[in-house]
């Protein structure tokens, strides 16, 4: 039964994430940082100054099929989010 709470919580902080990043992508004013502990987290990563790296894990196997592909469809669109970095100097 825990696990499947974990698991449910899990995915319900995925779905967020994807929320944030479509919102990113869309251009949209309003971005749903605060719905998730996961989203709260990356928020300078995600729109703030910073850069960020995705790192995606898949498996060969036929059966994961589905959930590898999923998975390369989500890295994509994490993969067309903009972000202006800049360099913070001292003077």
């Amino acid at each position: 039964k825990d696990l499947m709470k974990e698991a449910v919580a899990i995915n319900l902080s995925l779905h967020h994430l994807s929320v944030v990043i479509g919102a990113l992508n869309d251009g949209s004013k309003l971005v749903p940082y605060r719905n998730s502990f996961l989203t709260k987290l990356l928020i300078d990563a995600l729109g703030g100054n910073a850069k960020a790296a995705m790192v995606m894990t898949v498996d060969p196997c036929e059966h994961a099929l589905p959930e590898t592909i999923s998975s390369c469809r989500f890295a994509q669109r994490v993969a067309n989010v903009k972000t202006n970095a800049k360099v913070n100097e001292e003077r």
